[in-house]
């Protein structure tokens, strides 16, 4: 329930903009399948998707809020570990995924885990902070 005048913030990853440097084909591999994966069991881009879902919902001055979202030194040494759990939850899920292979997205998890002590190493994507009144 959102009182007359209550402003909602709705925050999601979009995950089709998950990019690391240096990149790889395996690195690549699991980015392409955790986002097919979250499109089969929901969306990959809800994030681009919110400002429109808000709009249909009768919310008013909807900003979209895009957050573009980069990691390298300290902060992605600090980022890693978490975006790292995240995915490891999910690795036998993602090598369901059809035309996923379980050896590629081990080796591409693999580096994910090592790009806090690759050098020049950057992790990032694009969050929505979507904001709207009702």
């Amino acid at each position: 329930m959102l009182a007359p005048g209550g402003t909602l913030t709705a925050i999601e990853v979009d995950y089709n903009t998950i990019w690391a440097s240096p990149s790889s084909q395996a690195l690549k591999a699991l980015f392409v399948t955790v986002a097919r994966t979250m499109d089969a069991a929901a969306r990959s881009d809800a994030g681009s998707r919110l400002p429109e879902w808000l709009v249909e919902a009768g919310f008013t001055s909807v900003d979209p809020g895009e957050i573009r979202l980069a990691y390298a030194g300290e902060g992605l040494t600090r980022q890693v570990p978490y975006v790292a759990a995240v995915v490891e939850s999910t690795l036998p899920t993602l090598a369901q995924t059809p035309g996923a292979s379980a050896p590629q997205l081990k080796a591409g998890f693999a580096e994910l885990r090592a790009l806090p002590i690759t050098p020049n190493a950057a992790l990032g994507w694009v969050v929505h902070k979507a904001q709207a009144l009702r």
